[in-house]
């Protein structure tokens, strides 16, 4: 993707949160996934480089996000943030402890975000 930097790239994140991810069928538990949000996309990257084997690199531009919603809504529990794009069968699930604070920083860069919870499915996450 041109408009992200490479890992390891000169550009600064605007905010950097550590957690877990889903995407297909991999699900990535926290804390082993670092979101970083640039100001023009987002990338989901492993929170360690001996990670980067097992956990692949996921980023979008924001130009290409269709949806941000709140998913799952259990107590003493990560809740989870989906992200739709306009790339076929193309999501992901960011898992946090601190969700309100993460939504807020994804509306601060300019993000349509959806605060209701959905109701996660765990056998096919991209539905409603």
């Amino acid at each position: 993707m041109d408009a992200l930097p490479k890992d390891g790239g000169e550009k600064t994140p605007t905010h950097s949160f550590v957690g877990g991810r889903r995407t297909g069928l991999l699900n990535a538990t926290w804390p082993l996934v670092r979101m970083d949000l640039y100001g023009d996309g987002i990338r989901f990257r492993p929170s360690a480089r001996f990670l980067h084997a097992l956990i692949p690199t996921w980023e979008a531009r924001f130009d290409e996000i269709t949806e941000v919603r709140a998913v799952g809504n259990t107590d003493f529990f990560a809740t989870g943030i989906r992200f739709r794009t306009n790339r076929p069968a193309d999501f992901a699930v960011f898992w946090t402890f601190h969700r309100s604070e993460v939504l807020d920083a994804l509306e601060e860069s300019g993000l349509k975000v959806i605060r209701e919870p959905a109701r996660f499915h765990h056998l096919n996450p991209d539905l409603d």
